[in-house]
């Protein structure tokens, strides 16, 4: 029965990791602080390439995000998460849609496919991103034409 047990806490610990990452990405799609903070640890750090800093300086940066990028969307794939006691590593696959305003009424729409690559840790019985590194596999840029 004890490796029941332990079985079903494993379960439960990767659920809570993946419903965080969940949490995370319709906390950014949505510019929504609660969502995001609930996610991480405060004393978090993350690396996207396009930023790189603590978790302050990060949710500065997200919410309420940049009005040359009014429409994002964050689609998560599967993801492989290692538990180590009260740390996880967990790598997501992800695809993300963005709406970039240029000059003038231009538009682009930016697809990127790529990875998270997660540094967990329980911390009272939670888990939160303490570490997060973005990798860029792919990306694709479509111009839009406007209507007239």
């Amino acid at each position: 029965m004890e490796v029941v047990a332990e079985e079903l806490r494993a379960l439960l610990d990767r659920d809570k990791t993946r419903t965080s990452i969940i949490r995370l990405a319709r906390g950014e799609d949505r510019r929504d602080a609660a969502l995001i903070s609930a996610a991480f640890w405060p004393d978090a750090v993350a690396d996207y390439g396009i930023f790189a800093g603590d978790f302050e300086a990060y949710l500065d940066w997200v919410v309420p995000g940049s009005p040359f990028l009014p429409v994002t969307q964050h689609l998560l794939g599967q993801s492989l998460i290692t538990l180590d006691g009260t740390s996880a590593r967990v790598e997501t696959h992800v695809t993300s849609y963005h709406r970039v305003k240029e000059s003038g009424d231009n538009q682009r729409d930016i697809v990127i496919g790529g990875r998270y690559l997660d540094g967990f840790e329980k911390r009272g019985g939670e888990w939160r991103i303490a570490r997060r590194d973005g990798d860029e596999i792919q990306r694709r840029s479509f111009h839009r034409k406007r209507r007239r």
